[in-house]
């Protein structure tokens, strides 16, 4: 009898140990019909269901991102309809050009070249502790904030998943030249990102068919208009106010490129460029680009021309520079209203 016993509570523990090394296959054989043999069954039961977890897991992470599916599985309740409002970032990764790539590529090609491009941004933005919302044809919408990531640091987060995913871009561009050949190689592959941070309502929205756990409010709405707006400056990364204001890595360099008053806000923005790790911008090139930047609010247009001349002179490829001085142009022969802020109106979503 003893042996018998004995017996019994070494297998539980092989099987304890097993799982312990992550091993969910495990299946205690029941050698007796007493108490061992419930705690046997007992704990088959459990191992059932982490196992079950587990694909639930592997499944719907493919579908939404691993994190909310834990978190679900973890809180059930937070599948219930309804949601919290907190200080969250959130942020838009765009495929620059995709419709004049779309029209080069067989469908089979480009789906293969939008899913690789998703692989690289997803990677940035989970390694720098995001949560992919959604895929967008072909663009990606993440956040950051609580419950999971601390209420001070998601838009320092934010932004270095920014700078990841661009400079995540040679290594994308090489890999569709690699896969696709001769066809990808004049095909003009960039991006844009726009973040914004802010109070917005993060939980569970949708109807009884179907519901998604996310993020919305007028930051994200910004965060869209952000990453658009990059058309007009030339731009990779722009960056709302807010977002810049609560970052904690002096590395992180920006500069402010305009006040934009968004379509369906009175008040304007301060919009910031977070320029990449690599860029020839230096401290002088920068000063001068403020001080032409005030000279263009103030209707100073010699002054700002100048300045922003001294900038390109400096970096020839720097496109907010040029895209002032076109402004300038223009406002030399249609000057602007007596009661003109300096601020830009963006009209496009």
């Amino acid at each position: 009898m003893t042996r018998v016993l004995v017996r019994s509570v070494r297998n539980l523990v092989a099987g304890a140990q097993a799982v312990e090394e992550g091993d969910l296959d495990t299946i205690v054989a029941k050698t007796s019909t007493d108490e061992i043999g419930s705690l046997t069954d007992s704990f088959n039961h459990m191992i059932g269901e982490l196992r079950l977890k587990e694909r639930i897991k592997d499944t719907f992470g493919k579908y939404m991102d691993p994190r909310i599916v834990t978190r679900l599985l973890d809180r059930p309740e937070v599948a219930e309809p309804g949601g919290a409002r907190r200080n969250m970032t959130v942020m838009f990764i765009d495929l620059k050009g995709f419709t004049s790539i779309s029209e080069k590529l067989s469908p089979h090609d480009l789906v293969k070249m939008i899913n690789r491009f998703f692989d690289h941004m997803t990677e940035a933005i989970a390694e720098n502790g995001g949560v992919v919302d959604k895929f967008m044809g072909d663009a990606v919408m993440a956040f950051w904030g609580p419950p999971f990531t601390s209420p001070q640091e998601h838009g320092t987060l934010a932004c270095r998943a920014a700078l990841a995913a661009v400079a995540r871009l040679d290594d994308f561009r090489a890999e569709v030249v690699a896969e696709l050949g001769a066809d990808a190689r004049d095909l003009e592959i960039d991006l844009r990102i726009g973040v914004s941070t802010g109070a917005m309502i993060v939980g569970t929205v949708g109807s009884h068919v179907s519901k998604s756990f996310t993020v919305v409010g007028d930051p994200v709405n910004l965060g869209s208009r952000l990453e658009g707006a990059n058309k007009a400056y030339g731009t990779h990364i722009l960056v709302a106010d807010e977002t810049r204001a609560m970052t904690e890595d002096s590395s992180l360099q920006f500069r402010e490129i305009d006040l934009l008053r968004v379509k369906g806000k009175n008040e304007p923005i301060r919009v910031f460029e977070l320029v990449a790790a690599g860029s020839t911008l230096g401290e002088e090139e920068c000063r001068e680009f403020e001080r032409g930047l005030a000279a263009y609010r103030a209707g100073d247009w010699e002054i700002g021309e100048t300045a922003f001349g001294v900038v390109c002179a400096a970096v020839p490829d720097d496109l907010p520079s040029r895209t002032y001085i076109e402004r300038i142009a223009h406002f030399r022969n249609t000057p602007p209203p007596n009661n003109w802020d300096g601020v830009w109106i963006l009209d496009a979503k």
